[in-house]
C-alpha cells in the first residue's frame, strides 16, 4: 500500500519497515463493522489489545522524549461517531510501538466511542412509538427516547474513560507516553491562554480516589475531554509527521457478499474525503488537516467552485462565479465604513450627551451612568461590527467547534503532576461537569413514574364507559348518562391539556437546563442552566400536584366510574406517599447543593438508595400489581 506523509515540518525520522504488517481491509476502516481482528465490543477490543501488546519487559529509567506531540485526527471533522484517522507516526518506534500496534489501538478507540446499538434501536423504536395517536404512547416515547438517550452519553462517556484509563496505564505510561483526547474550536468562544500540557495530562489522570464501585463511577463519569483549543493559535504549533496507509487495495478482489458491504463501506469513505477536504481548505491547512484523495469530478468536490456558486456555478460547472477574494474585499470595506460611521455619530452623540447633561444639573454620579449606558450602546455595536468583520477574514467556515484528536505527549514526573493538579485545584474547585451528569443519571427513572401516573389517571378519565356487565340494565343506562356529563366537562378536558402542557414544559427545561450546565467552561451558561433545571423541577412538582387533585376529584366519583377506574385511582393513591418522597429527593441536590449530604458524588449513598432507588422500585411494583388487579371489562353500548 502507499503511504503519504502530513504537511507538518519536524525534523525527519528514521524510515520504518512496513512490509510485514498486516492488510488493512476495507472493514477494518469502519469504526462499527465485524472483522478478524476487531472484537464485537469495545471492552474485548481493548482487552485483545493489551494481550497482544503488552507492557515492555525491561523500563528504561529514563525514556526518550518525544520532540513532538503526536496528533491524530478525526476521521470526519467534527462527527464523533466516525473515530479517528488511521495513521501513524513513526518517532513512536523508538519507544517499541510498532505500526501494526498503533494501528490495533486506532481500531480499539474507534470502539470505545461508540454507542450501543441497542440503545440506538430503542432510541429508533419509541422514536416510532410516538406516532401512535395515543396519550401514553406519546408520554412512553418521550421518557424512553431521553432516557436512552441520557444512558447513551454516559455509556459513551464510561467507555471513553475506562479505554483511555486502561491503555494509559498498562501501554502508553510504561514507556513514558500519555494519551490524551482533547477538542478544538476553531471559532474560539473567548479569548482564553494556552493551556500547558503538564495540567492538561494532570486533568485526565486523576489521582487514585479508591477502588470501590462509587470511586470508579466518579472517574469514568467526568467529561473524558481532557482539554480545548479555543481557536488555532492554541493548537501544537508543530506536530510529529504521520503516515497514512491507503485505505483500499485495488488488486484485492472481494467476494459477492463483501462487495455489498462495501457499498456503505464506499459511501462512507466519500464523506470522509469530503469532510476532509472541506476542512483542510476552511482551516487553511491546519495540524488537523489530514491528507485525502483527489475526487473523480468536480461536483463530487465540496471546495470546487461548481459547489459553491449557487445555481449559475453548477449550471455552468464552476467557470460562472464570482471572485471570493474580491467579494471579502467589498465585505472588509463595507464593515470598515459601518464602523468608520459609528464611531463619528458615537462623537457626535456623546459631545451633544455632555451639553444636555450640563444644563439639567444633576450630579456628577448621575452624570456618569447617564454616559456609561450611552458609551455601552455603542460598544455593543463596534463589538458586533468587529466580530463579522473576523468571520469574514477566517473566512465561511462549517465546522465550527466540537473537533476532536488524540494526542501523545510525554508523561510528566510526579513533581510536576501533583503542582499542577494543585493549580488545577485553584483555578477549577468544583467538577461541574462531573455533578451535572451524576444528577441526570441518578434522577431519569422518576420522569417515567410521573409520566405512567398521567397515563393511568387517563384511563380512569376515558374508561368510566366499560362496566363490568354484572349490573342491571337500567344502572348501566345511568352510569353512562354520568360519564357523558364527566367527559363533557371542557374545564376537565382543558386542564388535562394544560397539565400535559405544564410536563412537556418541565422536561423540556430540565433538558435545555443541563444541555448549558454542561457547558461548564462558561459560568453565565452554568449558572442560567441551574436557573432553566430549578424552574423545570417546579413545573413538574405542580405538574404532580395536579394529578394529586385530579385524583382525589375522580374518587369524590368513584360511584359513578367503573371498578378498573376505582382500582387505578386506588394504586395512584398507594404511590403517592412515595411518590413525594422521591420528588423530595430529586429537589434536595440541587435547592441544597451546598450541603455536602445531599452531594450526589461526594455525599452518603444511603439518601439515594433510601429516597430515591427504593422509592421508585415500590412505585414500580405498586403501578405493576394495580394492572393485574384491574378486573376484565367489556364495552357496555348506551
Amino acid at each position: 500500500m502507499a503511504l503519504r506523509y502530513s504537511h507538518s515540518h519536524p525534523p525527519s525520522y528514521k524510515s520504518v519497515d512496513l512490509s510485514s504488517r498486516v492488510e488493512i481491509t476495507d472493514s477494518d476502516s469502519e469504526p462499527g463493522s465485524e472483522s478478524e481482528r476487531s472484537p464485537p465490543d469495545a471492552g474485548s477490543a481493548v482487552d485483545t489489545f493489551l494481550h497482544a501488546h503488552p507492557q515492555p519487559a525491561i523500563r528504561v529509567a529514563a525514556p526518550p522524549q518525544l520532540p513532538y506531540p503526536v496528533v491524530i485526527p478525526q476521521r470526519r471533522p467534527g462527527n464523533k461517531e466516525r473515530g479517528f484517522v488511521k495513521a501513524y507516526a513513526p518517532v513512536l518506534e523508538q519507544y517499541g510501538i510498532s505500526h501494526d500496534a498503533f494501528l490495533d489501538l486506532i481500531r480499539a478507540c474507534n470502539k470505545a466511542i461508540q454507542a450501543s446499538k441497542w440503545l440506538v434501536a430503542i432510541q429508533v423504536a419509541a422514536a416510532g412509538t410516538g406516532f401512535i395517536p395515543n396519550n401514553i404512547a406519546i408520554g412512553v416515547s418521550m421518557a424512553v427516547q431521553v432516557i436512552a438517550g441520557v444512558i447513551a452519553q454516559a455509556e459513551i462517556k464510561w467507555k471513553t474513560n475506562s479505554f483511555l484509563e486502561r491503555v494509559n496505564n498498562e501501554f502508553f505510561r510504561p514507556r513514558g507516553l500519555c494519551c490524551l483526547l482533547m477538542a478544538y474550536n476553531p471559532v474560539a468562544a473567548d479569548q482564553k491562554d494556552k493551556v500547558d500540557d503538564t495540567q492538561i495530562v494532570s486533568k485526565s489522570v486523576p489521582p487514585s480516589s479508591g477502588r470501590g464501585f462509587a470511586a470508579r463511577a466518579k472517574r469514568n463519569l467526568r467529561d473524558p475531554v481532557a482539554g480545548t483549543a479555543e481557536g488555532e493559535e492554541n493548537l501544537p504549533a508543530t506536530v510529529a509527521p504521520l503516515v497514512y496507509p491507503d485505505y483500499y487495495d485495488k488488486n484485492r478482489s472481494p467476494g459477492e457478499q463483501e462487495k455489498k458491504r462495501n457499498k456503505i463501506t464506499r459511501l462512507n469513505d466519500y464523506f470522509d474525503r469530503r469532510a476532509q477536504a472541506r476542512y483542510a481548505t476552511e482551516s487553511k491547512e491546519d495540524v488537523l488537516s489530514t491528507p485525502f484523495q483527489p475526487f473523480k469530478n468536480r461536483y463530487l468536490d465540496p471546495n470546487h467552485p461548481a459547489n459553491n456558486g449557487g445555481l449559475l456555478g453548477l449550471l455552468s460547472g464552476g467557470h460562472l462565479t464570482p471572485n471570493p477574494e474580491k467579494t471579502k474585499g467589498r465585505m472588509q470595506t463595507a464593515l470598515a465604513a459601518q464602523e468608520k460611521a459609528v464611531r463619528e455619530q458615537q462623537a457626535l452623540g456623546m459631545a451633544q450627551l455632555h451639553q444636555q447633561l450640563q444644563m439639567m444639573n444633576l450630579s456628577p454620579e448621575r452624570q456618569r451612568d447617564y454616559v456609561q449606558k450611552y458609551q455601552d450602546a455603542y460598544d455593543l455595536q463596534l463589538q458586533q461590527i468587529q466580530r463579522q468583520a473576523e468571520w469574514v477574514a477566517q473566512g465561511q467556515r462549517r465546522i465550527t467547534q466540537n473537533i476532536l484528536y488524540l494526542m501523545i505527549v510525554n508523561m510528566p514526573s510526579e513533581a510536576e503532576m501533583a503542582a499542577a493538579r494543585e493549580q488545577l485545584n485553584v483555578n477549577n474547585p468544583s467538577d461541574v461537569g462531573l455533578i451535572i451528569a451524576a444528577r441526570v443519571l441518578l434522577n431519569a427513572g422518576v420522569f417515567p413514574l410521573i409520566a405512567a401516573t398521567f397515563g393511568l389517571l387517563l384511563i380512569v378519565y376515558i374508561s368510566p364507559a366499560y362496566s363490568p356487565g354484572h349490573q342491571h340494565r337500567q344502572d348501566i343506562n345511568k352510569i353512562v348518562r354520568v360519564i357523558r356529563d364527566f367527559q363533557g366537562d371542557k374545564k376537565i378536558r382543558n386542564a388535562f391539556i394544560f397539565l400535559r402542557v405544564l410536563f412537556i414544559t418541565g422536561i423540556a427545561l430540565v433538558i435545555a437546563g443541563g444541555s448549558l450546565e454542561g457547558n461548564y467552561w462558561d459560568p453565565h451558561d452554568v449558572s442560567l442552566g441551574f436557573k432553566l433545571t430549578k424552574a423545570g423541577y417546579i413545573l413538574v412538582t405542580i405538574f404532580e400536584a395536579g394529578l394529586i387533585y385530579f385524583q382525589w376529584y375522580c374518587w369524590r366519583k368513584r360511584e359513578s366510574i367503573s371498578s378498573a377506574s376505582c382500582t387505578a385511582l386506588q394504586g395512584m393513591f398507594a404511590a403517592i406517599p412515595f411518590l413525594v418522597v422521591r420528588i423530595a429527593y430529586l429537589y434536595l441536590p440541587v435547592f441544597r447543593a451546598s450541603d455536602p449530604k445531599w452531594n450526589q458524588l461526594t455525599g452518603s449513598i444511603a439518601p439515594y438508595v433510601v429516597m430515591g432507588l427504593l422509592m421508585e422500585y415500590i412505585v414500580f411494583m405498586i403501578f405493576l400489581a394495580t394492572g393485574f388487579l384491574i378486573p376484565p371489562i367489556k364495552v357496555v353500548n348506551a
